[in-house]
């Protein structure tokens, strides 16, 4: 109050001493103080107000004094001081009463804005009782038909929302919306308030997309009244913020919530309760990830506000409590959440008796804490008690409803009572599909459903496995898996975000590998082969479906007929999006980020995804064929894979699960299944043999490349026997594994011979896809042939000093090596990347093919991103890299820095890739540790690799780790030599030297790191493909040399191949 005295007194002295305390001063001070307050300036609000307050008390004006005193309660309650607030409302309703009389206009308003100050704070018990109170006296002083009445309407829904009255608010604020239509039409900003409102009540019933609609139309509306940058436009995207949240659209979420927080602090400060909101909510975006240390981190930030602000006995501070509980509760750490709990629940029936929703929720929370102690009849207590109260509140249908029969369910499941379990988790489906059969069918919750869904098929394989052998269970619960499947399909199809897709992948890998174990014991049970195509269906349903989506969203857009002019703004919008990802993302990862560059990358990125969301949704709706082609893909099947395959050759399709590890081998006449027992050190077993090889711990290497050769090849070489090529869909951790350099069996690991060792490849040509459907693709893309040549060097000779800072300016965690400098990082020269890809091209030139090479300035980002390249059928890189495996946007290929006007800053980064439009058969990135990127389950690989296949490249080679400058260079040397003598013709070059060397105490053996250290995700049929690759060496730690050569047969035949593309056991020959 002090601070409100002090602004009227020296408001008032100043008017004094200028002797202009007249009406009309007042009158503007008033106006500009609501004007300040509307536009969210609070601070200029505050003093127009008290100078008219002063003023107009001076005068004896006692309406705007009145009036006054209502907008400056208001100023205080949106900045949070409550307590200041309600003493300012109280003076002014005193002085209202006393002057103008309880039946007027300003009494009611300063009754109304202390209602609202109570919900605030919330009492809304005491903030209804005023809202009641201001209704009649406003219906009384105005009718029924004004906006005073709807603004009443519109409050009392708010307090009946947190009241649980759900029903009951979604009637007040119909009322609101019918008076503001009536009086000022649908797109005004008053109307919009009441559409927000509305949108949150259906919300709270569980009808997630009509209050998505609400919210939009609201958005559109404030935005043009108030600007992109107005607490309630926050109020809206917080709003939809949490719509995507329940939609298990995180990503999208998590962007709506940081646009929202954004707006807030920059309007409030951090220490405010509406900040407070936000962070409480993005806590809970992250436990729903299981993210849960960052989880926690954010619901400690909305208590530590909200402690500020309210006592314990507070429904926001319980909030804060409830959702940290649940944190707890999750990690399995439930003495800690118990205790909680029931401070939760002693503040929550204080503030809003038994009945209400988030008593319900703690019932149920408690329930779930004593079944995992085993606890059956105290968890069914819990469980009744929170179904009744959402009954009674929410009816039958409704998304809370449904949660409660799949808790049932699963305490029926652990008692062993089999009938009610299936009977609950039926009723849980049940409770989010509205009119189900009908044409006007209407699913309330996909991911509740989901739930359901799953719960059900658990129930059947319960009852086949406890209560008698019938497969009549097996196929039940089949069946359902097969649904949940279809609602994943329609689910991912239906996010916005990638990263929401890749959670969903990954949260799919879990029940597919439930609908997989219930496949195999069909299988088992019955004999019935058609089972094995089952199983197949569900391997490949959860592999790179994402990186399939975007494929099919690039051909639909290539085939769907679109006017070129739609192409053309796509294309535009799309560019404009990805460069500022990109900027956004370096400035990000810097030590020392400016948070003001990164605030407005943040807010132009979020309106650019805005816009290109709606410019999708727009070529969903107008062209059908596009819509089509995007999401109508054929399930590719056994029986088509077989038919692209010769007798010499197989598919090894994985899956690993938990604790599955299922091979599906398809040759050219039969599809196999191969279970296995999942080994616990699989994925240490990968990773013992990737750094056995790069850091030259041979003894690491033999005995985890046996192991995992007995593990993964083994079991399925039955199979497998009498071919000679392999196509492996790895997955999980095996995408780091080079299958080629696997043993056969053991070897002396104190002293081994590498050319005499049992590698698979004496025994297959290995090649690798990310899926079964991207290779059927592949072997049907059948374009005309182009054998021309671009070759890509930036060199970094010593005499350009060339000095590019890295993501992080000079982590050498980023950079493989170079001259440190304390402003970032030197890159070392390049020298024999030069005559590496003058060597090559030279070749393609002498078999009359176009060879051209892009060296030092020339290789550079704007040559990428022009179109020029989109010529070659063939590119090779030959530069430094990048590589982040954690965070694979970051990676990228460093080429040659540009002059000052562009906009490029010499890193060609993985979200830039997206955006390339390549033609190109054979793409090499002739670059440290190119083949790395991060494994999403259920996606498989993501780093620079995925995005050049997405930009048009069918084939990549790319490297799996660094090898050491001495062998680079002897290997170099060796080729080279080769190649001159290679005159007679390409094939010579396999029996003169093409091999791979290394040195071992100055003996030259062969090594399998130099023959495995090339990674081909995406590979190609020897018949479509004419190629060779004439050999492999790659100083991938300076890359001072780097010798990865793509050659051509005149003839078209493919000579040799190295790595994962195709590697042969000739390779290994004397």
């Amino acid at each position: 109050m002090r601070l409100l005295m002090f602004l009227a007194f020296s408001g008032l002295v100043a008017l004094t001493r200028a002797q202009s305390i007249d009406t009309v001063s007042a009158d503007a001070d008033l106006k500009a103080g609501k004007k300040y307050l509307r536009s969210a300036r609070y601070d200029s609000a505050l003093i127009c107000l008290a100078r008219a307050r002063a003023a107009n008390d001076y005068l004896k004006r006692w309406r705007p004094t009145a009036v006054c005193y209502d907008e400056i309660a208001e100023v205080w309650r949106i900045q949070g001081k409550y307590e200041l607030a309600l003493s300012v409302a109280d003076s002014g309703i005193n002085l209202s009463a006393h002057y103008l009389g309880w039946e007027t206009a300003e009494t009611a308003n300063l009754l109304f804005t202390k209602g609202i100050i109570f919900g605030s704070m919330g009492d809304y018990e005491r903030s209804q009782e005023l809202h009641i109170r201001t209704l009649e006296l406003r219906l009384k002083l105005f009718g029924s038909q004004h906006r005073d009445v709807s603004d009443s309407y519109n409050n009392l829904g708010i307090v009946s929302y947190q009241l649980g009255r759900y029903r009951q608010s979604l009637n007040y604020h119909q009322r609101a919306l019918a008076i503001r239509n009536a009086l000022f039409g649908p797109d005004h900003s008053v109307t919009a308030a009441s559409y927000i409102n509305t949108g949150v009540v259906y919300r709270a019933k569980g009808d997630y997309d009509e209050a998505l609609q609400y919210y939009q139309k609201a958005l559109k509306i404030q935005i043009k009244a108030l600007g992109e940058d107005h607490p309630r436009v926050a109020t809206i995207y917080h709003n939809m913020g949490i719509v995507f949240d329940l939609k298990g659209d995180y990503e999208t979420a998590l962007e709506y919530y940081t646009k929202a927080l954004r707006i807030r602090e920059a309007a409030f400060g951090g220490d405010h309760p509406d900040v407070a909101n936000t962070y409480n909510d993005i806590g809970n975006l992250f436990n729903n990830k299981k993210d849960y240390n960052r989880s926690l981190e954010y619901h400690r930030k909305a208590l530590n506000i909200r402690l500020k602000k309210f006592t314990e006995a507070n429904p926001f501070v319980a909030m804060s409590y409830s959702n940290m509980a649940n944190n707890y509760r999750d990690k399995k750490e439930s003495d800690t959440a118990l205790a909680y709990y029931k401070k939760v629940m002693a503040v929550n029936r204080l503030m809003y008796g038994n009945e209400h929703p988030e008593v319900a929720k703690v019932y149920s929370y408690l329930g779930d804490i004593a079944i995992e102690t085993s606890q059956f009849d105290s968890a069914d207590a819990g469980y009744r008690q929170a179904l009744e109260i959402f009954r009674q509140i929410y009816g039958d249908k409704h998304p809370y409803i449904s949660g409660m029969y799949v808790r049932y369910s699963k305490l029926y499941e652990r008692r062993s009572d089999w009938p009610q379990a299936l009977a609950m988790a039926d009723s849980a489906a049940d409770a989010v599909v509205k009119n189900a059969g009908e044409p006007s069918e209407k699913i309330l919750s996909d991911n509740d459903l989901l739930e359901a869904l799953v719960q059900r098929a658990h129930v059947f394989e319960a009852m086949y496995s406890h209560l008698q052998p019938d497969t009549s269970y097996l196929i039940a619960a089949l069946n359902a898996y097969r649904k949940v499947s279809d609602l994943m399909e329609r689910m991912r199809s239906g996010y916005r975000a990638e990263g929401s897709k890749l959670f969903l992948s990954e949260r799919a890998q879990s029940i597919y590998e439930q609908a997989i174990r219930t496949s195999m014991r069909l299988l088992r049970a019955t004999g019935d082969e058609r089972y094995l195509e089952t199983v197949f269906g569900f391997i490949e349903k959860n592999k790179s479906r994402v990186l399939i989506e975007a494929l099919a969203d690039a051909q639909a857009k290539q085939f769907a007929g679109l006017p070129d002019s739609v192409l053309e703004a796509e294309a535009l919008l799309r560019d404009e999006l990805i460069y500022v990802e990109t900027v956004w993302m370096k400035e990000i990862t810097q030590r020392k980020a400016d948070s003001a560059r990164i605030a407005v990358f943040e807010k132009r990125l979020f309106d650019l995804h805005a816009q290109y969301d709606a410019f999708i949704r727009r070529l969903e709706k107008q062209f059908p064929d596009y819509y089509e082609l995007k999401f109508h893909q054929t399930a590719v099947s056994a029986a088509s894979i077989r038919k692209l395959l010769n007798n010499e050759s197989a598919v090894v399709d994985y899956f690993t699960g938990d604790s599955t590890l299922v091979a599906a081998v398809i040759d050219s006449k039969k599809l196999s299944v191969v279970e296995m027992p999942k080994p616990l050190r699989l994925d240490e077993a990968v990773k013992t043999m990737r750094q056995g090889l790069s850091e030259l711990d041979f003894s690491g290497y033999l005995s985890s490349a046996s192991m995992l050769y007995q593990w993964l090849i083994q079991p399925v070489l039955p199979a497998i026997s009498g071919k000679t090529s392999l196509y492996i869909i790895p997955d999980g951790a095996m995408n780091y594994l080079p299958f080629e350099a696997l043993l056969s069996s053991g070897s002396d690991n104190r002293n081994p011979d590498f050319s005499k060792l049992p590698y698979l490849i004496r025994q297959f040509n290995v090649s690798y896809y990310y899926s079964a459907s991207i290779m059927a693709k592949e072997f049907n893309h059948s374009p005309e042939k182009n054998f021309a040549f671009a070759g890509l060097a930036p060199v970094f000779s010593d005499t350009m000093r060339t000095k590019i800072r890295s993501v992080t300016e000079g982590d050498s965690d980023y950079f493989a090596a170079g001259y440190r400098s304390a402003g970032g990082a030197y890159l070392s020269g390049l020298p024999f990347s030069k005559s590496e890809v003058q060597s090559i091209a030279a070749l393609f030139q002498k078999n009359q093919y176009a060879g051209r090479t892009f060296l030092y300035g020339d290789a550079n980002e704007s040559l990428f991103k022009s179109g020029a390249l989109r010529n070659y059928g063939y590119l090779h890189i030959a530069s430094h890299g990048l590589m982040n495996e954690q965070q694979s946007d970051i990676s990228g290929i460093v080429l040659a820095p540009e002059d000052s006007l562009s906009n490029e800053d010499g890193i060609l980064r993985t979200r830039e890739i997206y955006g390339l439009k390549l033609n190109a058969d054979l793409v090499t990135l002739s670059a440290c540790k190119s083949a790395m990127g991060k494994i999403a389950k259920g996606e498989g690989l993501i780093g620079l690799t995925r995005a050049f296949t997405y930009a048009g490249a069918h084939n990549i080679l790319a490297s799996l780790w660094r090898v050491d400058q001495d062998v680079s260079e002897q290997v170099h040397r060796q080729v080279r030599d080769d190649l001159q003598r290679a005159s007679a013709g390409f094939e010579s070059m396999l029996r003169a030297r093409a091999d791979a060397l290394a040195v071992e105490g100055g003996v030259i053996v062969r090594d399998p790191k130099f023959f495995s250290v090339v990674s081909l995700p995406v590979s190609w049929k020897d018949e479509q493909f004419r190629a060779t690759v004439a050999g492999v060496a790659a100083d991938f730690e300076a890359i001072t040399r780097a010798d990865v050569f793509a050659v051509l047969d005149t003839r078209g035949h493919v000579l040799a191949s190295v790595g994962r593309y195709a590697l042969s056991a000739e390779w290994l020959a004397d």
